[in-house]
């Protein structure tokens, strides 16, 4: 396993905002993805994972885990061949490497910011009667 420090890079051109300290760690490590094994350098949501799973599990994790079902006595072998065969397998695989769905930004935070976006442009568009 791998130890990774959550204090920011010293690096300029790394991004620092706040809400990446929550879904992934600062220091990049060279590694394989605990979920699939293709090439992995941040922790996302828990553990150290390629950006397909950490994509895969942030649209599975909450909304179908309890609705998909695996064809193949729940023993699919997940690798980077063939994540896409078993959705079941690869997000049971997720769960058991560490990632936490409470790590996952809330849907009703994502659609705030955006509705509030949309309003400050919509605003902004607007011309002032003189």
């Amino acid at each position: 396993d791998f130890i990774i420090e959550s204090t920011p890079t010293e690096d300029p051109t790394t991004p620092q905002t706040p809400s990446t300290n929550v879904e992934r760690q600062k220091n990049p490590v060279a590694s394989k993805c605990k979920v699939c094994g293709a090439p992995a350098r941040y922790s996302y949501y828990g553990a150290i994972v390629c950006h397909s799973c950490k994509m895969f599990f942030k649209r599975n994790a909450q909304d179908r885990q309890a609705t998909l079902k695996c064809h193949f006595n729940n023993d699919c072998d997940i690798n980077i061949n063939t994540r896409h065969t078993c959705a079941s397998c690869r997000l049971a695989k997720c769960f058991i490497n560490g990632m936490c769905i409470e790590l996952i930004r809330s849907h009703r935070s994502e659609k705030s910011d955006k509705n509030e976006k949309t309003k400050l442009t919509t605003d902004s568009n607007r011309s002032i009667p003189t």
